[in-house]
C-alpha cells in the first residue's frame, strides 16, 4: 500500500516546482490525452511504448496538472481529469470490455487504481521550449517523457510517493513535440494520484 499523501504535502510539492523552475510558462497547443485500465504489472512500470491497445478513453486538455487522492477526492477517471487541476473535456469511453476490470467496460466512475489494476495516461502535444529551460514533473506513481521523439533519461518509471525530478532542455528554442506517459499503480486507502508537469502549459 502507498504511503498517504495530504493535501498540504501535494501543495508543497507544486510549489517547489514552480521555485524551480522560473518563468515557468510555455506556449502549447491542445494537448490529446490517451487513458488504459491496465495490469498491475504493467502501471508499475509506466516506460514507452505505449500501450497498442485500443485506448479505453480520450481526451484533451491544455496543460497538465491533475491531482486525485482515494477514495473520494478526485480519484475516479472522470473526476481526475475534469475537476480536479487542469480541466480537461471531450472524455470519451470506447466502451470496450476490459480484461483487468473483469470484462467490464471502463466509465467515468472507474476508479485511478484498484487491487488488481492501475491506470496509464499518455500526454501528446507541441510544447515551446527555450535552450537550457528547466523542465519538471512531479508524479506518483511513474513516468516517462519523449521530447521531439527522444526520450529523456532521469524519470522514474515506477517511484510509489510523490517525486520531483527535473531536466534542463539542452536543444535549440522553439516549438517542440513532447509525449509524456504517466501511470499510476494499484492502491488501497489513502491511494494518490498526481502528475504535474512545467513549464506551465
Amino acid at each position: 500500500m502507498k504511503r498517504f499523501v495530504k493535501a498540504t504535502t501535494i501543495m508543497a510539492f507544486a510549489a517547489v516546482l514552480c521555485a524551480v523552475v522560473p518563468n515557468a510558462r510555455a506556449q502549447v497547443q491542445t494537448i490529446q490525452g490517451k487513458v488504459w485500465v491496465v495490469s498491475v504489472a504493467e502501471a508499475s512500470n509506466a516506460a514507452f511504448p505505449a500501450p497498442s491497445a485500443t485506448p479505453d478513453a480520450t481526451f484533451t486538455t491544455n496543460g497538465i496538472g491533475y491531482v486525485g487522492h482515494s477514495p473520494s477526492n478526485c480519484f475516479t477517471i472522470n473526476t481526475f481529469l475534469t475537476r480536479c487541476g487542469t480541466p480537461g473535456s471531450n472524455l470519451t469511453f470506447s466502451g470496450l470490455p476490459n480484461p483487468n476490470l473483469g470484462g467490464r467496460a471502463a466509465g467515468p466512475s472507474t476508479k485511478m487504481s484498484g487491487e488488481r489494476y492501475g491506470v496509464m495516461i499518455e500526454f501528446t502535444g507541441n510544447v515551446v521550449l527555450g535552450n537550457n529551460q528547466v523542465v519538471g514533473i512531479i508524479h506518483d506513481d511513474g513516468c516517462s517523457l519523449m521530447i521531439d521523439g527522444s526520450l529523456v533519461g532521469g524519470f522514474n518509471t515506477g517511484s510509489g510517493v510523490p517525486i520531483l525530478q527535473t531536466f534542463n532542455f539542452a536543444g535549440e528554442g522553439g516549438t517542440h513535440t513532447f509525449d509524456l506517459l504517466y501511470a499510476n499503480t494499484q492502491g488501497g486507502p489513502g491511494d494518490g494520484a498526481m502528475v504535474l508537469f512545467t513549464p506551465l502549459l
